[in-house]
């Protein structure tokens, strides 16, 4: 109950953070309150929703839980929020997943030019869903993972949930009793950033610096990059230090938040996710 308590003040914080427009934040207050209502419904009955419409977007998902977390983390905390003078700005979207991220950036920049690429093959499809439903222009859809040195990589599913947002190309990101392997094809991130990109969102399950790494010659390019970083392996961490010195050699500055947490899941409970936002903008 305290818990709960303290993640719906930090709602209404979020909901009413300085800088955001009266009429924006009450739209968004009674969208956050319906949507907690209808999720406790629908868990309370066990119905199955798999749509649902907010802020003027319609999405197509899998699990209303799952749906509304995202909610909670895209549009109220605002995890990839960015400020431009591009009125459109191009952006990457590494790991779009259906499309959540890419409704938020078209929510900010409606003239925005969006590269997004998902590997996994029914996320894949509600992704492509979801962007017909709205109608989005200048989105460019690419069923693919992003690899440092392959065309093609095994990607490993997370057999519990369809469409799940847990997937990647590291073979003990998830336990092996629930993965599968297919093979997708892959694409290095040094290719997509020859023009200028005025943010790079990377969401990789694990080979974040691989990604970065691989494309470090080309970051004088990127002006923003958001990173959500990945652990789940308890036997090793991602190379963090490895990841932020690509940032500091390519002249970024940054900063680390957490998203999901735990220090007991991290040490005692190897698989449960423990992820961090590194939020990063070019300063030379």
């Amino acid at each position: 109950m305290i818990n709960h308590a303290f993640l719906f003040l930090n709602d209404l914080k979020n909901i009413f953070k300085k800088g955001r427009s009266s009429k924006m934040s009450f739209r968004l207050l009674f969208t956050h309150v319906r949507i907690k209502f209808k999720q406790k419904f629908y868990e309370f009955f066990s119905i199955k929703k798999t749509h649902e419409n907010f802020l003027g977007f319609t999405v197509f998902f899998t699990d209303y839980g799952w749906f509304a977390n995202m909610w909670r983390a895209i549009f109220l905390s605002e995890t990839y929020y960015f400020k431009t003078d591009n009125a459109a700005p191009l952006i990457l979207d590494i790991g779009s997943n259906i499309g959540m991220s890419v409704c938020y950036f078209k929510m900010l920049y409606p003239k925005s030019k969006i590269l997004a690429f998902e590997p996994e093959p029914a996320s894949f499809t509600l992704l492509k869903k979801n962007i017909e439903a709205n109608h989005f222009e200048n989105v460019t859809l690419n069923q693919a993972a992003i690899s440092a040195d392959k065309d093609a990589v095994d990607f490993y599913q997370d057999t519990v949930g369809e469409a799940s947002a847990v997937g990647s190309t590291l073979k003990n990101f998830l336990p092996p009793e629930r993965t599968k392997a297919i093979k997708v094809k892959a694409v290095r991130l040094s290719q997509l950033i020859k023009e200028k990109v005025d943010l790079l969102k990377i969401c990789a399950e694990g080979v974040e610096h691989e990604i970065l790494k691989e494309a470090e010659s080309g970051l004088g390019n990127v002006q923003r990059i958001f990173i959500l970083v990945h652990q789940r392996d308890g036997n090793k961490n991602e190379n963090i230090s490895g990841l932020l010195g690509v940032l500091e050699r390519s002249g970024f500055r940054y900063a680390v938040t957490e998203t999901t947490v735990s220090h007991d899941g991290f040490i005692d409970r190897p698989f449960r996710a423990y992820a961090f936002i590194v939020d990063s903008e070019r300063i030379n």
